[in-house]
């Protein structure tokens, strides 16, 4: 049993607000759109109970399947470094927890989100799916062809050297 105290929303929003401008702002992030998406995404309802207390720390946590979700600051640079204009369709290969997904989806009109490992597809994209709903869709790898009928895409984040993420390309 935990002995951390359990925070309060308005808690978490300090400490998102914190995160941003000590994490983010502070290494460069000047991206106002990135910025306002990263301070309204709540990266505590992303991770385990047992690391909500730290989910705004300068550091990756664990979310199982031996993955782990991006420190924030990586989250930022990746989202800052696409140019997302609002009106994109954003491909995302690797899911996890759905956090950048969510993150993404402040910032384009459409995100599509891809995840290839079957113990990160189910359960984990509830945190996905209370974030960006109206623009975001979920794939299991296996389903393939449902991002493709979405195509063409304007930025893509995937592990280009996993073989699954290659055979996703393979018949363009």
């Amino acid at each position: 049993m935990s002995t951390a105290k359990t925070l309060t929303e308005e808690g978490y929003t300090e400490l998102r607000d914190a995160m941003v401008e000590t994490q983010i702002r502070k290494r460069g992030i000047a991206d106002e759109r990135v910025l306002r998406a990263m301070r309204s995404v709540p990266r505590h309802e992303f991770v385990e109970s047992h690391w909500k207390n730290v989910a705004y720390t300068d550091e990756p946590l664990p979310i199982g399947g031996g993955q782990t979700i991006s420190q924030p600051y990586i989250v930022a640079v990746m989202c800052a470094a696409v140019h997302l204009e609002s009106m994109e369709k954003v491909l995302e290969i690797g899911t996890g927890c759905g956090y950048q997904a969510a993150v993404l989806s402040c910032l384009a009109r459409e995100v599509h989100t891809v995840e290839y490992r079957r113990s990160l597809q189910v359960g984990r994209v509830s945190g996905c799916n209370g974030w960006g709903t109206e623009t975001s869709m979920f794939t299991a790898a296996t389903d393939r062809w449902a991002w493709r009928r979405s195509r063409p895409m304007m930025a893509s984040s995937w592990p280009r050297r996993h073989p699954t993420c290659r055979n996703l390309w393979r018949s363009n």
